[in-house]
C-alpha cells in the first residue's frame, strides 16, 4: 500500500490532520475534492499541493505521477503516458493525480457527504468506478511553479480532453450527467458488469 492508499484508508479525522499538516499523501484525494467544491477548499488544496513531490524542480520530477500511472492496467498506463508526453511537448504539462483505487477506498469516498462527514466527492459506489479496475485515471495541469492545479480554463481542459481522445480514451468532460474534466478511462468492449466478474481488456 503506497502513501495515497494509506491516506485514503484513514478515518476522516486522521485525513483532516494530514491535510492541516500539509501531508503529501492528501494530494490525490484533494484533487478529487477540489474540482467538486468551492473556492475555499480549492485554496486549501493548492496550499497542500505546494509541498508535493510533483514539483518540476525536484530531483525526481513527477515521480508520484509515474507511480500512479504504474498502478493502471498496462494498456491504460501506456495511454496515460502518451497523454502526459503530448501535453508536455505542447508546453502545457500535466500530471496524473489518481489511478487505481481499491474497493475499500471507493467505499470511503462514496460515504463522504452521505454517511460520513464532508462534501460528496463521487457518485460511484464501490464497483461502479473504472478506477476500481485500474482502467481510469485523473490528471491536473501544472502551474508556472510546476505544481498541479485545476484552473477554470475551459480551452485548456478541452485541449487535454481532445488529445486524450486521440489515444482512444474516454474523457470525463464529455459526460452528460456530471462533467469530470480531469477524468479519463479506457475499457473498449468491456462493461462494469464484465469488470466486476473479473474480466478485463487485452
Amino acid at each position: 500500500m503506497d502513501l495515497v492508499e494509506e491516506f485514503e484508508a484513514l478515518p476522516l479525522a486522521s485525513q483532516l490532520a494530514l491535510v492541516v499538516g500539509g501531508g503529501m499523501a492528501a494530494l490525490a484525494l484533494l484533487a478529487v475534492v477540489r474540482r467538486r467544491t468551492g473556492p475555499g477548499f480549492q485554496a486549501a488544496s493548492a496550499s497542500i499541493a505546494g509541498s508535493s513531490s510533483f514539483s518540476s524542480g525536484s530531483g525526481a520530477p513527477f515521480r508520484k505521477s509515474d507511480e500512479l500511472i504504474a498502478s493502471l492496467h498496462p494498456a491504460v498506463a501506456a495511454r496515460a503516458r502518451d497523454l502526459v508526453a503530448r501535453m508536455k511537448a505542447e508546453g502545457s504539462p500535466i500530471v496524473v493525480t489518481q489511478g487505481y483505487r481499491t474497493m475499500e477506498q471507493q467505499a470511503q469516498l462514496y460515504a463522504q457527504g452521505r454517511t460520513a462527514p464532508g462534501a460528496i466527492v463521487t457518485n460511484s459506489p464501490p464497483g461502479s468506478s473504472w478506477h476500481n479496475f485500474a482502467l481510469a485515471f485523473d490528471v491536473a495541469p501544472l502551474d508556472s511553479s510546476g505544481q498541479p492545479h485545476w484552473p477554470e480554463d475551459e480551452s485548456l481542459w478541452q485541449r487535454i480532453g481532445a488529445i486524450g481522445k486521440t489515444f482512444g480514451l474516454v474523457w470525463g468532460g464529455d459526460f452528460r450527467s456530471f462533467k469530470d474534466r480531469p477524468h479519463f478511462e479506457y475499457h473498449p468492449g468491456l462493461t462494469l458488469e464484465d469488470a466486476r466478474a473479473g474480466r478485463t481488456i487485452a
